[in-house]
């Protein structure tokens, strides 16, 4: 069984695909930077408010009426407190995690903890205080972010989408004008019709205008199609007249053989300036060139042009007189022929009596 292949999308559905790709890409990696930034926020945050603790903690190592560790009112239940002498615990408090007794002084991260060592001196005697910040309150910050976005991405996704659709249909509105008006173009013959869009500035308006300029060239080669047959109709006409009379001479009457051969002879001559005429027309309508030129009797050629149109049209008279010394001139004989033979065609239609 042949597998189906897979039709590429148009271009619509392309150009929304990429619009809603861009997009929702942007939107991701937009949420992602926001997220490390919130991250690095609550962390500055936990740690200033460690900070700003410390000085709520005091210490009695050697008290009997205090505790070591002694704290102001309305100090926050998620930060534990541990008291350090050269390393060894004098006093924490009930949840303080396993951090290690040898964190330098600073900030750091220990036992999924945010960890302030301070040390701190009492009766002469440094101590070192640690302040351990519990990550639930960041955790649920984070957490709660990314609930939102788990909302708020798809929700956003799907309003691209439907953006990215009807922008991609407002940009291709366009395209479609133009190639309807191309289609009706090409099934009619008006194809110097304007076409929507070349007085744009921009890539559309310079497909729509070399769109046109095609059409023109188009219409300019059916132009020289159609007066190319013409002119053949035309010129072919006295030719096939000439001819047709000299048959219809030939069959007036019986003849004896050297008469028909004769009359032949005349029809083949004709024949053949007919197939170098049509040889000529088809070279001029493959533009390809005026043609070896030679040197033409001009008398011998507007003779023969003379006597094809007596025997054409016997009816009108037709009188001819040519200058003894006439040169010869470098031109093309069957299309001086031709040229002639339409002068004597037309003098004869429109110049009687």
């Amino acid at each position: 069984m042949r597998p189906f292949p897979l039709r590429k999308p148009n271009l619509h559905r392309r150009l929304a695909l990429v619009l809603i790709a861009q997009t929702v890409t942007v939107l991701l990696l937009t949420a992602l930077a926001l997220f490390l930034v919130l991250g690095r926020f609550l962390e500055a945050g936990e740690a200033q408010r460690l900070d700003k603790l410390v000085d709520d903690v005091s210490i009695h190592p050697g008290s009997t009426k205090h505790d070591v560790l002694e704290f102001d009112h309305g100090f926050p239940d998620d930060v534990h407190v541990r008291l350090l002498l050269r390393g060894e615990v004098l006093a924490a408090t009930p949840a303080f995690p396993p951090v290690p007794t040898d964190s330098a002084p600073g900030y750091s991260r220990a036992a999924q903890h945010r960890v302030l060592t301070r040390e701190v001196r009492e009766d002469g005697v440094r101590y070192t205080l640690q302040l351990a910040g519990d990550p639930v309150g960041t955790e649920l910050a984070l957490r709660a972010y990314l609930l939102a976005l788990a909302v708020i991405v798809p929700v956003a996704a799907l309003a691209v989408a439907l953006l990215s659709n009807l922008v991609a249909a407002n940009m291709l509105s366009p395209v479609r004008r133009l190639e309807r008006a191309a289609a009706a173009l090409t099934g009619s013959r008006e194809l110097r019709t304007p076409l929507p869009g070349v007085e744009a500035t921009d890539e559309l308006g310079r497909l729509a205008n070399t769109l046109q300029a095609a059409f023109a060239r188009l219409a300019d080669g059916m132009d020289r199609e159609v007066a190319f047959l013409r002119a053949a109709a035309h010129d072919l006409r006295s030719p096939l007249a000439a001819l047709k009379t000299r048959i219809e001479g030939a069959l007036a009457r019986q003849r004896d053989p050297a008469a028909y051969r004769a009359a032949l002879l005349e029809l083949e001559r004709d024949v053949d300036r007919m197939a170098r005429l049509v040889d000529h027309l088809l070279m001029l309508a493959r533009d390809s060139g005026p043609g070896d030129l030679h040197e033409v009797d001009l008398v011998r050629v507007a003779g023969e042009a003379v006597d094809a149109a007596r025997a054409a049209r016997p009816d009108v008279p037709l009188e001819a007189a040519f200058a003894p010394d006439t040169p010869l001139v470098r031109g093309d004989a069957t299309l001086l022929r031709q040229l002639l033979d339409n002068l004597l065609d037309n003098a004869a239609v429109h110049g009687a009596g």
